[in-house]
């Protein structure tokens, strides 16, 4: 597996553990407030919630190009630390090409 890709893999794992505990935290805050109210406010709650198509849409395009942005950035720099880390190995230098039979004299 190369460098890029183990990089892009600890990226994408740091970025979904921080959206899993944002999603979770909000969860329970959402869960309290709604067992706060009474029995028909939360369907009154949910009704009020006037959601378009159009606004959704931009909104998830910009989140979703935020976390790929966020994934390269952080990819990146996870790459910089392996190759500081571990240096890659340096190409052995290419065999000087014969165009045939060469005359040497000593």
């Amino acid at each position: 597996m190369s460098r890029q890709a183990v990089a892009r893999i600890i990226a994408i794992t740091i970025v979904g553990s921080l959206f899993a505990l944002l999603a979770v935290s909000g969860a329970k805050a959402n869960i309290e407030h709604y067992r706060s109210l009474s029995h028909d406010a939360p369907l009154a709650e949910l009704q009020k919630s006037e959601r378009s198509f159009d606004k959704t849409f931009v909104v998830t395009i910009l989140v979703m190009g935020g976390f790929v942005l966020l994934i390269d950035g952080l990819s990146w720099l996870v790459l910089q630390a392996i190759n500081w880390i571990s240096p890659p190995p340096r190409p052995e230098p290419a065999p000087e090409e014969s165009t045939g039979p060469t005359l040497r004299f000593h």
